[in-house]
């Protein structure tokens, strides 16, 4: 595999990682302040409205992570980034 390909897999794959736990913060904090009572009720957690707004914070935060995850990767593992400088 290429080393393009590899920098943009690793990158795709840690912005989602990124993606996926920043959405599960105000997710769970949704849930937890219940508004209206839409997340949960004496019947138990409504897992269509917890799901929904889950997905509805991953895929945008996943456009912006993974773009930037990417270029942070190929700067890391660029040659130049692991030259010794001198002072």
């Amino acid at each position: 595999m290429s080393r393009f390909l590899l920098v943009v897999l690793q990158g795709l794959i840690f912005g989602f990682l990124l993606a996926l736990l920043v959405s599960a913060v105000p997710t769970f904090l949704d849930w937890r302040a219940n508004p209206s009572g839409i997340f949960h009720d004496s019947a138990g957690t409504n897992l269509a409205v917890v799901l929904e707004t889950f997905f509805s914070w991953l895929w945008p935060l996943f456009l912006v992570f993974a773009p930037v995850s990417i270029a942070v990767i190929a700067w890391i593992s660029s040659p130049r980034s692991n030259q010794k400088r001198s002072p």
